[in-house]
Order: structure tokens, then C-alpha cells, then sequence
């Protein structure tokens, strides 16, 4: 390094100024050339402790520790106030910050090197010095906590104060005007006028795009200009509810978005999600686009999603903000926003969770006493003798006789109470003015609820190694976002994220079913263990288990499993490029994105189990099977991905930008390339091809305007086919910022209408992916000739149709958004009106008599679907002195309406019948009166009923055509769809010096759910305490469930086949879906620790439910319709947690 001291050449000023000017250029240029990287200067760390130091000194200090050379004019230098600095590793800029603290002089770097000169002061004027004053105040986070370190410069002289360890600061010499700029890491810099006993709160830089500035398709807006209907979630909100899917962290949170976790099993919990409800027919996805930095994502990939990554969640609802989109925005669009590095020192941020999930509504089958006298009065309906003796009962509720007469509740045996979740996560994130970086790895856990049984059988195990046969699930994840200014006017962005995970299940074969099932295993069965330790069975002429299943406690304790390991890897390069040469706003961006997903199954199995049937009476020994005395060794075997893995997408993009105020007046717009590729397995490439535009314009921020639009293509399709338009026009007028609405109501930050109108498309053909060719298959063998000769033959399948193409949907919204108070008070209002049509389906009219199977009928596209409906957002959030609150309540509502879907023509008379003007997803049903036959109405053949025998106690349904026969022809659509069609959610929170409380209220409304006989029906399921309110003569006039049979599947009340609106049960919820407590540790005792920041947290998931779903059927209110006899249960998460930022 070298130290130029201006002084130093004055003697001889001719001669001199030629050598200095030669050496200035000569040092200029090796400076240029040596230049090859914009961050240079702060990857060099400084490590320095003086103590009343020259400045001259401690900056040749710091040019020895760089290797930046040094200008200066030493006679100005020695002007220098001493210098009291100790740094350890810190940045260049942030060391030379310090080191001119209070200095009348200031500093710049260019080309690695650092030139001192004299601060251009502007002297205040004698009136002004007369009325200059001092400014002191504090400095705050988003708690009310002190912040330490955090630096005050006056805007106008550059004067500059640290805040001492309780975050208060105090400055001088101030004018009445001067404006004070407040920064610290991690948080966003503000900027307010310097007065005394001034309080300034810092916002965290993570909540910067949850306030002013919202995420749309491939840009941002500023939220006061957005005429489009957008909801957005915030990383803060988002980690107020623990949980291992990014969908579930979701509900309840935003208008327009409906979430359903159908299951708890660790893996596969993620909810199923929903964008303003249904708009398409049955068979098709409802599925939202999901973009993940504008890289397209599948559901399963965005709930591997690691809410540590993410900034901010954008769903989008209306044409103005899906039109873009094309033939990908029909079902709306979610996109996701990861986290990337910000100016500053590096930040390292650790955090780690802990919890246990506990089952919600666990299977409860009855105990043996209970379920025999429910089988001995079934059998006694049925005129037929009891199975079990008084004796029997006796010893079944006395327990005396646990061999002969056991009592199991095989749930109990098979699944435990708890499981443990862990979360664990790093991350740090930084930069320079050249380059940033975020950089986080996460770990996550899942054990399940399944119980591993011992072994205490005689004959030894061949397999001596331990091996997990519980459910469970682990996920590695790291993401690394690196942004590169490479020149002033070029930016390169380097984003690799990676998913692993191993997904763990017991291989048990349908245990999980099977477990739930009467005819499979019940509670007087068998034991668990017989007096040897081996396996019970049961005695055959008590229980003979249907397919002749083993013992339960067999196939648990021994099985082996189904290990799913999943790769899922992505890298997004962009490079962006400032046109401000051709006119300034001009910009250019280009990016490259590949993803790649693939899959192996691991499998541990094994064949024989042995168990026997123990007799207490003679003390003897009967095997299950005779040929099985021992334990037979596990078999390995793998599997491939499928049929649909490997995934590979890849990705081009080129987009134009163009942003630019002129005065009162802002245009922007947007010109995009958008190319992709799937290839899925051995399947034909799927191809996607697209150009789309926006153009946006607003004056003052009062009127607003916005064209957009997509011309897209895709392979699904013919040539002609292929390609068509998606426009969409949006417009908005923000009230006030009208000058009589100012003057009128100046509490009134916000007052915006707005309203769009345009088309999106979707491309989904359901599983004919060229719908336009016809299909051939192989058939057998046919014999030509006079010889038994066979050749091979081809048969016609599906049917193509050329004229198939993307269902097109009419989307139109009107809105208001306002806000008040300061933003204590703000809301939105949205009305949606959306028509989809053109959606493919096969022909249902076309007669038989035409001879072509209906499933070979090529896919026309004629359906059409309705949906209509409304939403409401309102916040309220204040703080009486240390106190801060808040509420926010949203209000989904969405109801579709089938237009047509080809249905065959109805008796007009019976219009129960037709599906066509109601909901999707309607089941047809047979309608109970609420009543049950009597012996009476039995004995009356004037009463309607259905074919086939009837008894007391039987369900009635209603005779809709009036004939006297009860048929199919009776049968309507109604009730409600599985998918609710309203949803509320309500957040609470609080927080007080540090402490901070949430609670989210969520509920679901007019859904229903219905299960198939294997969940429901007696002696196909285990009998279950709804069913001891069975109809008897005794109970007639109380009785909820009809008169026991041992065939109740056999008869017309049978659910599958014969589904009433007995069965079919509201799914109505009201859910307590997420609480956090939290204490953020103040600043001081943070510091003693020698960490940035601390918080300690309890929060918990789905941990308190009100629905009447639970009084029929032991499933959660979310579960699916036909429930085919078991699902693994819903959990409920209790969690802590600790988040430490590192100094």
C-alpha cells in the first residue's frame, strides 16, 4: 500500500506537479485494471485497538490491514480530533465509520483507495445559531426494547451519535429543522425530525414488504397504487404457527384462501389449498400456480418449503394479477418470496424448536363387555342365537380371564399418546454495497404415533439390528441467494436451494384399516401376549379374522418398512442489466432456472409371523398357521420413482422493465419471455411457451391504471390450438388524496376503490396430456387361417379430438381498500364474479345404442362452472404506552354452481335429481326424515319403504316422487360439498416490554363429510360409542342410531351405494388453529451473553376444536368424503422454541 501526502510536493511546484500528475495516473489506471471485484473492499477485515490515537496513524494502520492505499493533505489531517476505536474482524466501510465519528473530516473509496478531505459544512446563519437547540431521545425495536449501538447522524451536517446500552442518545448544536437519520442492522432506516425526548421505533427489515410495498406476478407495488386483488402474509406471521408444511403455517390468515389437512402423518400433512374456493368440475385440479421466486413449484415441493427461507407469501386472486399468467392462472396464484441479503455485517441467526404432537380425536372402539352386548343384541334382532353366555359377559367386565375373555383397545396398543418434533435452523445473511448474500440450513423431525411392541417369544429373531418401523419424516434443507453488483449497472443473482427427505411407514399392509375393522380384530379377540411371551390369536370358535390376518401385535412388533427417500434440487440464474443509457427506469433482465425431483423406495418385509391361540382351560398351545413356528427374515427390495419421477423443469425468461416518474405522473411496464419444459419419467416433454405484458400508470397516486395480459401455448394441444390471448384491465381511484377528501376527513390515509375485469386459462386436460390423439392398445391373440394360427392385435381406445383446448375463465372483481388513524385501523372489501368454461370432459348424453363406450368418448370442451362471492378484511392495532395490540379478522366467502356438464336429461318431475345449478362436488342422497320405522309401519304395506326386507327401527327416508316405493329415483343432491364454502379467521395479539401474545381463531363453515361402511357401519367397523344409542323399543323416541343387524351392510342403509343424509355429517369448526407466547430478552442482558438478540417462545397448532362432526365420526372435521376406514390421526403440536441472533 501507499500513503500520498499532497503537503509533500509543494517545494518544487512545476516539477512536481507534472511527476504527481504522471504518478495520479499511472496509480488511477493499475487501480482500474486491478479492480476485479465490486466487493473487494469488504472482504478485507479490520482488527484494531488505539486508544487518543492521530487519525493519520490509525488510517495507515488500517491501509496496512487492507492494502488500500491512502490520500491526504497532512496539514488538514493533524486538524483531526484523536481517535478511540477497538474492532475485531468488522468490514472496512463499517471500521472507517467509526473511525470518522465526530471528525471534521470525511473520507470516500474509489478504486481501492481512500481519500481524506474536509466535510463540506454548511455554516448555519447567525440567526439560526441563535436558535439552535439539542435533540435527545431513544431508540426502540419492534418490542419497546432499547437498542444498543445504533447510530443518529444528522442529515444535514453529518454529525453523528452512537446509542449508549439502554438505546438512548443525545446530539448538540442542532437547528429547529434538522432532520435525524436513524440505522442499525437488521432493521430498516427511518428518518424523523430532531427534537427532544424524541422516541423512534424501528421496523424489522423482514417486515418491510408487509407495510408499504405488496408482491405481484414478476414485480412489486407500492400498496397505496395496487388496483388488484392481492392478500399477503408476512415471515412474522407466518412463524407465529410451528408446524412442518408451509400450507398449514397459511390458514387462516388471508381472505380467499381455503385450506383442508386431510391427515396428521408425519410427511404428508400438508393441507390441500384453495383460491377463492372451487371453479371447475370434479376430476380437474383445484390446485393454484405456485411460483417460488417466479420458479414454478409443485404443492408437494411448497410445503418442503422452510419457513426460515421465506420473506413474504402473495396470493393472488383476480385477472389483474393472474392474467399474466396465462394459461397457468385460472385456480390463482401463490407466489413466495425467499429472503436475500441486506447491507450490513453479517448476521448470523440460530433457531431451534421442540414439541410433541398429540393425536386430536383418537379411535375409540368400545371394550369387550360393551361391543358382546352389542353382538349378542344384533344377533337377537336377526332371530338368531347369542354368541356370548351371561358367563362370558360376566368375565369380559370382571377382566378375570385375560386369556380367555381379553379386553384390547388395539389403538391404544398400536399408537402412542405422543411424538416428538424438532425444528432446527441457521442462517446469516449480509453484504456490502457489491455484494449480498442469505445462506440457511434446516433440519426437521417428525417421529410418529406408532407404538413398537416387544418380542418375547421363545424361537430368536434372525435380524439382530434394531430397525425403525414407525412412522416418520426428516427434511434437509439449505438455500443460498447471492446477489452480485457487478458494475453500476449490472446485477447478477445466484439462488441453489436443495430438499432431502426420508419418509418413513410401517410395512404392515393395511394394518392401519384393518386395525379399525370388527370382522379384522376387536377387543375380545385375542391378547396381546400369551403366558410364553409369544403372540396371541384367537380362538376359533369365538373369531375367525377375515383373510385370515395374523395378530396385530405380530405384524407391529415385527414388520419391517417403506423408506421413501426424496432429492428435490433448483438453481435460478438472473442477471439484470440497466438500460438508463437508452432512457433512464430502463432495465433488463434475464434468468435461467433449472429444477430436477426424483425418488427410490426402500422395503423391509417380512413373510411369516408365528402366533398362537392359547386355551387357559388346558394350558394348551395352537398355531395360527402350522407351518409357522418361527420368525422368518427380513427381504430387502427397491423400487423406482414411478410413473412420475424423475421431474425436470427448466426454465427461460427474459423481461423487460420500465419504471419512471415524471412529475406528478408514474408509468411502469413490463414486456416478458417466458419459455419451460417438464419432462416427467419417460413421458413426452410438456412444453410451455408464453409472452406477456403489463403497462401501469397513476397521477399522485390518485388515479390509477393497469393493462396486462399473456399470450401463451402450450403442447397440450394442436397446432392450431395452441396459442391464444389473456387480457385483463384494472383501474383504481384513491379518494383520498383528493384535496376536499384531505381537508374533510384528514384522518383518512387511504380511501381506494378499485375494480378489474379480464381472462385467465388453465391447460389441465386430466391426464390426457395430447388430447387430440387417439390412443391403441394391445389386445390378445386372434387365430386366422385353417390352422390355430393366433397373431397379435391392436383395439381402439381413447378417441382423439383436435379441436381440444384450454378452459378459458371470465375473472371480475370490484374493491375497496381504506385505512385510518395512522394505520390503527385499515381493511378491504372484494367482490368476485368468475366464469369458467370450455372445460374439458367426456360426453355423459350420448346412447348406448351408438355402440361406443362412454370411456373411449374423446374429451370435448363444454363444461362450465360459476363462482361467485366476497370477502372482508378489517385491522385494528394501537398501543397505550407500553402496551401494543391488535386485531384482525378475515371473511372468505366463495359459492360455485355447475352451468353444465353434459348431464343426461332428468324427468321433469324430478328435478331433486339433477346436478346441473348446484354446487360442485355434491353427492346425490337419499333424504332421512330424522325418523325410524316402526313395528307398525313395518307391518303397513301402505307405508313407502324400499325393496327388500325392513324391520323396526330402520331408517326412513322420504318417498320424493310419492309412488311408495323408496328407489334411486329418490335420491337428490343435497347438503353441502366437502370443500367449505366460507371461511373466518381471527388473530389476536398482544405485546408488553418484551412479551408478546397471539392467537388464531379459525372456522370453516357448510361443509360436510361422509364416510364409506367400513368407517361406520356396525361389524364392518369396530362398534364405537355412537352406536349404544341405537334404536330399541326401549329407546325409540331417543335413539340416534337404527336397530342393530349383524348384515347391516347388506341392506339399503348401507352408506356406499346408498348414501343418506344420515350419514352425511356437517364439518363445521370452530378452531383455536395457532397460539405463541414469546419473551424477546432484553438488549442489555442479550449483550452479557455476548448474543445480538434473544427471544424464548411456546406456540402450539390446532389445539382446540369445537365441531358436532365429532359426535359421529371419529375423524376430523377436515378429512375427506368417503373415508375408506382409517386415517391416520390429525395431531395436535404442542411447541417451544428459542431464536438467537449472534453478535
Amino acid at each position: 500500500m501507499k500513503f500520498y501526502d499532497f503537503n509533500s510536493y509543494r517545494a518544487s511546484y512545476v516539477k512536481d506537479k507534472i511527476l504527481l500528475t504522471m504518478k495520479l495516473t499511472l496509480l488511477l489506471s493499475l487501480t482500474v485494471l486491478m479492480q476485479v471485484s465490486a466487493s473487494t473492499y469488504a472482504q478485507n477485515k479490520i482488527t484494531l485497538s488505539r486508544t487518543n490515537a492521530s487519525l493519520e496513524r490509525v488510517l495507515k494502520a488500517i491501509g496496512k490491514q487492507s492494502g488500500y492505499d491512502l490520500v491526504y493533505i497532512s496539514s488538514t489531517i493533524k486538524k483531526a480530533n484523536p481517535v478511540n476505536i477497538n474492532v475485531d474482524r468488522l468490514s472496512l466501510e463499517e471500521t472507517l465509520q467509526k473511525v470518522f465519528i465526530n471528525q471534521p473530516l470525511t473520507y470516500s473509496i474509489k478504486n481501492k483507495t481512500i481519500t481524506v478531505k474536509i466535510s463540506k459544512v454548511e455554516l448555519p446563519s447567525p440567526l439560526e445559531m441563535i436558535l439552535m437547540n439539542d435533540a435527545a431521545g431513544k431508540v426502540l425495536d419492534e418490542t419497546g426494547q432499547g437498542i444498543p449501538g445504533a447510530t443518529v447522524k444528522v442529515k444535514r451536517s453529518g454529525q453523528v451519535a452512537i446509542t449508549d446500552s439502554q438505546g438512548k442518545f443525545a446530539i448538540k448544536g442542532l437547528l429547529n429543522d434538522d432532520i435525524l437519520v436513524i440505522s442499525y442492522v437488521g432493521y430498516n432506516t427511518q428518518e424523523v425530525k430532531a427534537t427532544n425526548n424524541v422516541l423512534i421505533k424501528m421496523v424489522p427489515a423482514a417486515m418491510e414488504l408487509g407495510g408499504d410495498v405488496v408482491i405481484v406476478g414478476y414485480g412489486k407495488q407500492k400498496k397505496a397504487t395496487v388496483t388488484s386483488s392481492v392478500a399477503q402474509v408476512t415471515r412474522e406471521e407466518i412463524n407465529s404457527t410451528p408446524g412442518a408444511s408451509l400450507q398449514n403455517m397459511l390458514t387462516g390468515k388471508v381472505t380467499g384462501l381455503t385450506t383442508l389437512q386431510r391427515t396428521g402423518q408425519p410427511g404428508n400433512d400438508a393441507a390441500q389449498i384453495y383460491v377463492r374456493g372451487v371453479s371447475t368440475l370434479s376430476g380437474f385440479s383445484t390446485a393454484p400456480l405456485i411460483l417460488v421466486d417466479n420458479i414454478e413449484y409443485e404443492l408437494s415441493q411448497f410445503a418442503m418449503i422452510d419457513q426460515n427461507e421465506i420473506e413474504n407469501v402473495s396470493i393472488l386472486k383476480d385477472a389483474a394479477s393472474t392474467s399474466i399468467y396465462g394459461i397457468k392462472g385460472a385456480n390463482g396464484v401463490i407466489l413466495v418470496t425467499t429472503r436475500r441479503g441486506k447491507l450490513g455485517k453479517p448476521v448470523i441467526n440460530v433457531r431451534s424448536e421442540v414439541g410433541l404432537n398429540l393425536a386430536i380425536s383418537p379411535f375409540k372402539a368400545l371394550g369387550s363387555y360393551d361391543a358382546a352386548l352389542l353382538r349378542n343384541e344384533a344377533l337377537a334382532n336377526d332371530n338368531e342365537k347369542p354368541q356370548f353366555t351371561p358367563q362370558d359377559l360376566e368375565l369380559f367386565q370382571s377382566g378375570t380371564d385375560p386369556y380367555g375373555h381379553p379386553d384390547i383397545n388395539w389403538y391404544d396398543k398400536v399408537f402412542g399418546k405422543s411424538a416428538i418434533q424438532t425444528d432446527h435452523n441457521v442462517d446469516i445473511s449480509g453484504g456490502t454495497e457489491k455484494v449480498k448474500y442469505f445462506t440457511s440450513i434446516g433440519y426437521l423431525f417428525q417421529d410418529g404415533l406408532f407404538n413398537k411392541l416387544e418380542y418375547k417369544g421363545a424361537m430368536p429373531v434372525p435380524d439382530k439390528s434394531p430397525i425403525n418401523t414407525n412412522y416418520y419424516f426428516k427434511r434437509y434443507k439449505f438455500r443460498s441467494n447471492l446477489d452480485i453488483d457487478a458494475t453500476p449497472s449490472l446485477k447478477l443473482s445466484l439462488d441453489l436451494n436443495g430438499t432431502f427427505s426420508e419418509k418413513n411407514a410401517p410395512d404392515v399392509g393395511n394394518l392401519g384399516f384393518q386395525m379399525t375393522q370388527y370382522e379384522y380384530v376387536n377387543a375380545y379377540a385375542y391378547p396381546v401376549y400369551n403366558p410364553d411371551g409369544s403372540f396371541g390369536f384367537a380362538n376359533p370358535a369365538v373369531f375367525s379374522p377375515r383373510d385370515g390376518m395374523n395378530s396385530v401385535a405380530a405384524i407391529v412388533a415385527l414388520s419391517g418398512y417403506n423408506r421413501n427417500f426424496n432429492n428435490f434440487l433448483s438453481a435460478n440464474f438472473s442477471a439484470v442489466q440497466k438500460l438508463d443509457a437508452i432512457t433512464k427506469g430502463l432495465s433488463l433482465k434475464g434468468l435461467f432456472a433449472y429444477s430436477n425431483n426424483n425418488a427410490a423406495t426402500r422395503t423391509l418385509s417380512r413373510g411369516a409371523i408365528p402366533s398362537f391361540y392359547y386355551n387357559p382351560t388346558d394350558g394348551s398351545y395352537t398355531p395360527k398357521d402350522i407351518n409357522v413356528y418361527r420368525v422368518a427374515p427380513l427381504s430387502l427390495s427397491y423400487t423406482g420413482a414411478g410413473a412420475d419421477l424423475p421431474a425436470k423443469i427448466i426454465t427461460y425468461q427474459g423481461i423487460l422493465t420500465y419504471q419512471r416518474t415524471f412529475g406528478d405522473h408514474d408509468v411502469a411496464g413490463l414486456l416478458l419471455y417466458n419459455r419451460s419444459s417438464k419432462i416427467v419419467a419417460a413421458k413426452p416433454p410438456n412444453n410451455f411457451l408464453g409472452y406477456t405484458f403489463r403497462g401501469t400508470y397513476n397521477f399522485k397516486e390518485k388515479y390509477l391504471f393497469e393493462v396486462s395480459g399473456a399470450y401463451n401455448g402450450s403442447s397440450n394441444f394442436t397446432s392450431q390450438k395452441r396459442y391464444t390471448w389473456f387480457p385483463a384491465v384494472s383501474a383504481g381511484w384513491n379518494l383520498s388524496k383528493e384535496s376536499f377528501m384531505e381537508h374533510a376527513i384528514p384522518f383518512m390515509e387511504m380511501f381506494k376503490f378499485r375494480g378489474s375485469y379480464g381472462y385467465t386459462g388453465s391447460d389441465d386436460i386430466a391426464g390426457y396430456q395430447y388430447g387430440y390423439e387417439s390412443f391403441y392398445s394391445n389386445g390378445s391373440g386372434y387365430n386366422l387361417g385353417e390352422t390355430a394360427n393366433a397373431f397379435p392385435t391392436i383395439f381402439e381406445g381413447k378417441l382423439g379430438n383436435n379441436d381440444v383446448t384450454w378452459a378459458t375463465e371470465r375473472k371480475a372483481n370490484i374493491g375497496l381498500d381504506f385505512s385510518m388513524f395512522g394505520g390503527k385501523l385499515s381493511g378491504s372489501f372484494d367482490y368476485f364474479d368468475n366464469f369458467r368454461d370450455k372445460i374439458l370432459i367426456n360426453r355423459q348424453t350420448v346412447p348406448a345404442a351408438y355402440g361406443v363406450p362412454k370411456e373411449t368418448l374423446p374429451p370435448v370442451n363444454l363444461g362450465a362452472v360459476s363462482n361467485k362471492g366476497f370477502e372482508i378484511e378489517l385491522t385494528h392495532k394501537s398501543r397505550i404506552g407500553s402496551l401494543g395490540y391488535s386485531i384482525k379478522t378475515n371473511f372468505s366467502y366463495a359459492k360455485n354452481k355447475i352451468v353444465f356438464m353434459d348431464e343426461p336429461e332428468v324427468d321433469p318431475s324430478k328435478p331433486w335429481q339433477r346436478g346441473t345449478g348446484l354446487s360442485v362436488g355434491l353427492a346425490k342422497k337419499y333424504i332421512w326424515t330424522g325418523q325410524f320405522y316402526s313395528q307398525e309401519e313395518v307391518d303397513n304395506p301402505a307405508v313407502a319403504r324400499p325393496p327388500g326386507t325392513i324391520k323396526a327401527g330402520w331408517l326412513k327416508y322420504q318417498d320424493l316422487d310419492g309412488n311408495g316405493i323408496i328407489n334411486k329415483e329418490d335420491m337428490a343432491y343435497v347438503g353441502n360439498p366437502n370443500v367449505p364454502n366460507t371461511v373466518i379467521g381471527t388473530t389476536i395479539g398482544f405485546d408488553y416490554k418484551g412479551f408478546s401474545l397471539s392467537m388464531l381463531f379459525q372456522s370453516n363453515l357448510n361443509g360436510e363429510s361422509y364416510t364409506g361402511f367400513d368407517s361406520a357401519v356396525p361389524f364392518k367397523t369396530q362398534l364405537q360409542e355412537f352406536h349404544k344409542d341405537r334404536w330399541t323399543q326401549e329407546t325409540a323416541n331417543t335413539a340416534t342410531f337404527p336397530a342393530l343387524t349383524t348384515t347391516f351392510a347388506g341392506t339399503y342403509m348401507n352408506p356406499s351405494g346408498n348414501l343418506s343424509t344420515f350419514w352425511a355429517t356437517s364439518t363445521n369448526f370452530l378452531r383455536l388453529r395457532s397460539a405463541e407466547i414469546g419473551y424477546r430478552v432484553p438488549k442489555g442482558f442479550a449483550d452479557k451473553l455476548g448474543l445480538n438478540a434473544v427471544r424464548i417462545y411456546a406456540n402450539g397448532y390446532n389445539l382446540f376444536t369445537i365441531s358436532d362432526f365429532y359426535k359421529r365420526y371419529q375423524f376430523d372435521p377436515e378429512v375427506a368424503s368417503d373415508v375408506y376406514g382409517y386415517v391416520y390421526p390429525t395431531t395436535r403440536l404442542i411447541n417451544i422454541g428459542l431464536s438467537v441472533t449472534l453478535k
